[in-house]
């Protein structure tokens, strides 16, 4: 949550951020909702399998 202040009204205001933030415990669904990461896909590859790919390509050169 990130909390400013406002000099006008004397008081400490959450931003909108804090407040989407505090509404779910989901973190990752909360992400992907609102678009900060991309939903994951059952096939994606693990780093190791994609290193494996890389250097296999590189010992057919």
């Amino acid at each position: 949550m990130k909390l400013s202040y406002n000099q006008k009204i004397g008081k400490f205001v959450v931003s909108e951020l804090g407040r989407i933030l505090d509404s779910d415990i989901d973190l990752d669904a909360l992400a992907t909702r609102y678009g900060f990461i991309a939903p994951s896909v059952k096939d994606e590859m693990t780093d190791e399998e994609a290193q494996e790919m890389v250097d296999d390509f590189l010992k057919c050169e």
